[in-house]
């Protein structure tokens, strides 16, 4: 199968990884760099010199290419660099296998949970209202509904909750450096290891699956929850918890949400870390 990997930072790195050393299924992986700055050494490791904002740079893509995986997130959060990285370079490039007639068997979109417009606390499912605000979320909702209107046969839309691992630390850093916190506010968060994320895109992958699937782990928690967790396995006092923080004028508070995954586990995925206390690793003090 051969597979062509857009974006390879934190997540798609892995993705390319996982895919090309796999033992069960073989897997023929390109991936892709700015033109500007390609090297001949990229060349002999299957680095495409491709610019999602430049369709004339998509010549270089194989023709006989089974599988694209957009793993592309966006460079900062002005309004710009979303919509460029979440809606038009999806565009673009939907547009071009389109006119190009590749036989592309699969088009694997890495969304985000973010896309869904629930705070208040509630459980999250794949059929939960998205948002409709002019919020950097809704251009990732443009992308996803772009891509199924017009490979609507042929999409996997992935929505992943927030990415941690190694060499990803703010949650633990963040654990370290505060010391107090809002009593009255819980928020709930959701996470999904790197190498279960990884996974997750070889698993559906290999099962030519296709629609739309959370993946996010199964242990939504509140934040302060998480961060006392953290404390606690690196010998520290839970988090103060104080009422200082409330404003009482504030409307519309958010709560988060809590993202279900169940139809991911209803295949037959199994997560390596099902939760924030094995995937932190922390102990049970």
């Amino acid at each position: 199968m051969k597979v062509l990997i857009i974006g390879t930072g934190y997540l798609g790195s892995e993705i390319k990884r996982l895919l090309s050393n796999s033992q069960d299924t073989l897997f023929d992986v390109y991936s892709t760099r700015r033109p500007s700055s390609i090297t001949e050494d990229d060349k002999s490791n299957k680095i495409l010199p491709l610019d999602i904002l430049e369709a004339t740079s998509f010549e270089i893509i194989p023709k006989d290419l089974d599988t694209i995986i957009y793993c592309v997130s966006a460079n900062n959060s002005s309004s710009k660099s979303y919509e460029e990285s979440y809606f038009t370079g999806v565009k673009n490039l939907v547009e071009y296998v389109k006119s190009s007639n590749l036989n592309l068997k699969k088009f694997i979109l890495i969304s985000s949970t973010g896309v869904y417009s629930e705070n208040q606390g509630g459980i999250v499912t794949e059929e939960s209202p998205v948002v409709e605000d002019k919020s950097n979320s809704n251009y990732i909702v443009q992308g996803e509904n772009y891509l199924k209107s017009k490979l609507p046969n042929n999409y996997l839309i992935l929505r992943l909750s927030g990415i941690y691992g190694p060499n990803r630390n703010y949650l633990k850093n963040l654990a370290l450096s505060i010391k107090e916190v809002d009593s009255d506010r819980p928020m709930y968060t959701n996470r999904i290891h790197r190498d279960d994320a990884s996974m997750a895109v070889k698993y559906l992958l290999a099962r030519d699956q296709n629609g739309t699937y959370n993946v996010s782990d199964l242990l939504p928690e509140d934040k302060y929850k998480v961060l006392d967790a953290i404390r606690v396995n690196n010998n520290l006092n839970t988090l103060k918890r104080s009422n200082d923080f409330i404003n009482n004028s504030e409307k519309n508070i958010s709560f988060g949400k809590k993202i279900s995954s169940e139809n991911l586990s209803d295949l037959g995925f199994s997560f390596r870390y099902p939760n924030y206390i094995t995937g932190y690793e922390l102990e049970h003090k």
